[in-house]
């Protein structure tokens, strides 16, 4: 564990000091949806009907929303801050030295703690999608079915959707969402979820290898979800970090820095990653989109 994060109480709100960490950057990284980039440069996000304010600027973080006592029983755990990240990515440069550029490039992304039901709706939704359109499915979503939230922040904020909320949805309720050929697979998913999360909870009782794979199949299980699908919902919505998803952005990170000749399909590019990364898999994957996003739009 890394030192705990320094934290001030002022007027306009609490004053973080987290070594190592970049919000920003976490916020842009593919791993959650609902924080959104306010005029000022600062994002503001609903977690767990909470919405904070987060703003970053002369190695300082200042969040506007929230309490001490708030922070330390819950951001502190969902921003991942007392986990040693120096020591992961020591770990992984040591174990492959071309990923140093990656780190480098993302160097401050935490993998955030977020909640399983959020996360199994959104990456269902996510597939063959892009992170502006999924983000602007799951704000209407959650405005037309979640509870408004009571904030000092100023705009309107809305929680996700309860289970309860999203079962009275049909397949054209769905489509009018905009989610198109996903819609029977979301209400499949809904219909699945109580038994899925009843499985999830006894699986990750389990150790290792053992857990991940034994979540992956129950995953698949459900129509709409595909291995990616799957790994995102493990990396992104339970503790396993042993797992690597690969989309367009970590396939051509992989294509540049491990295996240039491009004839690897994704299952043997996950395959390699998994041997090689071990329980780091799941950071590796969140340095390695990060940067192809930032250096491929640019090259």
């Amino acid at each position: 564990m890394q030192n705990n994060p320094i934290v001030e109480v002022n007027k306009n709100g609490l004053i973080l000091n987290a070594k190592g960490f970049d919000p920003y950057k976490s916020f842009e990284c593919g791993q959650c949806f609902r924080w959104q980039r306010q005029p000022d440069g600062s994002y503001t996000g609903v977690v767990s009907s909470r919405v904070l304010n987060v703003r970053s600027e002369n190695q300082k973080i200042l969040l506007k929303g929230t309490s001490l006592s708030e922070f330390q029983s819950f951001w502190a755990h969902y921003f991942d801050l007392y986990t040693n990240y120096d020591a992961i990515q020591k770990r992984l440069i040591h174990k492959a030295p071309w990923i140093k550029t990656a780190i480098s490039s993302g160097n401050g992304i935490h993998v955030f703690h977020q909640d399983l039901w959020e996360i199994f709706i959104s990456f269902i939704i996510s597939s063959n999608n892009n992170i502006s359109r999924i983000s602007q499915i799951i704000e209407s979503i959650s405005q037309l079915f979640g509870e408004k939230l009571a904030s000092s922040l100023p705009g309107q904020w809305f929680s996700f959707p309860k289970p309860a909320s999203l079962k009275q949805l049909t397949e054209k309720d769905w489509r009018e969402l905009n989610v198109g050929y996903r819609a029977p697979y979301l209400v499949s998913a809904v219909a699945s979820w109580h038994l899925f999360y009843q499985e999830v909870n006894e699986i990750l009782h389990l150790k290792g290898k053992d857990s991940t794979l034994t979540t992956s199949r129950s995953l698949q299980k459900i129509p709409g979800i595909g291995p990616k699908v799957a790994s995102c919902i493990q990396l992104f919505g339970t503790p396993q970090r042993d797992v690597f998803p690969i989309d367009v952005w970590v396939r051509r990170a992989m294509m540049h820095f491990y295996n240039p000749s491009g004839k690897q399909s994704d299952l043997q590019l996950q395959k390699d990653a998994l041997h090689l990364f071990g329980d780091d898999a799941g950071f590796a994957q969140q340095y390695l989109f990060f940067h192809a996003r930032s250096y491929f739009t640019k090259h």
